[in-house]
């Protein structure tokens, strides 16, 4: 599926889309990526890090067992209250936390890139579609005049004076990269809806245990910080498939809205009909699902964020009541 991205009809295409233009969409995608990707790593290493390199600062500065730390929790079928025993085990634990980790932030990175990929196939197949009647002349200029057609791409059309058989092509040509947009996101649909399950199942469990543990604990104690690091960077994964899905829900939609932007008056009654089909079937925006129990998008997002703070707010305020 990656490598059908980077073929035709995905690929850049001057004559469909004019100069440079497809080419600064897909550079616009790829820096935002890279942006997301910089940011989603940063905020992981810090999750990881902050707690880990508070647990080595307290064995540093304390000899005394029961001052040592482990980053998850204690190891308790093992004795670690001596050295090296304590630091075997926490490096273990750490290495074996962060190796999970890379995995985990690879596969949210390559799910959220996919998406946005979608999403920027979406916007050059908008800008085809506003560019259509304009393609059409340009096809027909070509084939008619043997001399070479100066600033072709800025040339004024008129619908009526097109034939059926450029319009024709054209709009075959639109219409099939359309479906093989929406193929390959029935594809995506495919292969990483139970993945996208698992991600906002496992994510939504982590939250409440970590929602669980900060509720025990006073805003003054450093755990608090690692808490709400990594709740934050959890937040972020979300908060990246959530929004390229919405995105994607979105750039859909617009398909239809563009074909009133193309210079259809005067063309033939055929092709009017055809970009018909082309908004009616945009009624029907395109929509990823985790496991086919939600949709991708920023309401889900929005609901874990509520869920969330809901359950910290009452755990919170029960340990409250019950220290009083």
């Amino acid at each position: 599926m990656l490598a059908r991205l980077e073929e035709p009809p995905f690929a850049p295409n001057p004559e469909r889309g004019g100069e440079g233009i497809e080419e600064k969409l897909i550079k616009n995608c790829i820096y935002l990526t890279t942006a997301q990707t910089l940011t989603y790593w940063i905020c992981a290493v810090a999750s990881l890090t902050f707690d880990a390199s508070n647990c080595v600062m307290k064995r540093i500065k304390s000899d005394d067992y029961h001052d040592w730390r482990f980053t998850y929790g204690k190891l308790t079928v093992l004795n670690v209250t001596y050295s090296p025993n304590y630091e075997i085990s926490w490096f273990y634990q750490t290495f074996c936390i962060a190796s999970v980790a890379s995995h985990f932030t690879t596969i949210d990175l390559v799910t959220s890139g996919v998406l946005a990929h979608i999403s920027c196939q979406f916007q050059i197949l908008q800008n085809n579609i506003k560019r259509i009647v304009k393609n059409s002349k340009i096809a027909m200029l070509k084939e008619t005049s043997s001399e070479d057609i100066p600033n072709a791409y800025c040339i004024d059309v008129d619908g009526s004076k097109i034939s059926w058989k450029h319009l024709h092509k054209s709009l075959k040509e639109t219409v099939e990269y359309h479906l093989a947009i929406l193929d390959i996101t029935k594809e995506m649909e495919s292969l990483y809806r139970n993945l996208l399950l698992l991600v906002f199942l496992g994510t939504v469990g982590m939250l409440c245990f970590m929602v669980y543990c900060a509720s025990l604990l006073d805003i003054s104690d450093t755990k608090m910080i690692a808490i709400a690091v990594q709740t934050f960077t959890m937040c972020v994964q979300i908060l990246l498939i959530c929004y390229w899905g919405e995105q994607v829900i979105y750039e859909s939609q617009q398909v239809g809205n563009v074909v009133l932007e193309a210079n259809f008056v005067g063309t033939d009654l055929r092709f009017q009909k055809g970009l018909v089909l082309i908004m009616a079937r945009s009624n029907f925006p395109v929509k990823l699902t985790a496991g086919k129990f939600t949709n991708i998008c920023l309401a889900a997002f929005m609901w874990i964020l509520r869920t969330s703070y809901s359950a910290f707010m009452m755990l919170r305020n029960n340990n409250q009541r019950k220290k009083m």
